[in-house]
C-alpha cells in the first residue's frame, strides 16, 4: 500500500457497488461500500506491502 493506493480510494469515497464508478478493488474490506473503514485499512497497511 501506497499513497497512490490511498489517492484511488478516496477518489472514490462514498461509492456504493451500485455506482458506475465503484471500482471493487478499492473496496478494501468488502462491504460493497468505499468509505472511510477502506481508508483506513490502507493507513494500517501504509508501505507495508
Amino acid at each position: 500500500m501506497n499513497a497512490t493506493d490511498i489517492i484511488n480510494v478516496v477518489s472514490r469515497y462514498n461509492n456504493v457497488s451500485t455506482d458506475s464508478s465503484f471500482v471493487s478493488a478499492y473496496d478494501i474490506n468488502k462491504d460493497n461500500k468505499i468509505n472511510v473503514a477502506d481508508i483506513a485499512r490502507i493507513g494500517f497497511e501504509y508501505e507495508t506491502r
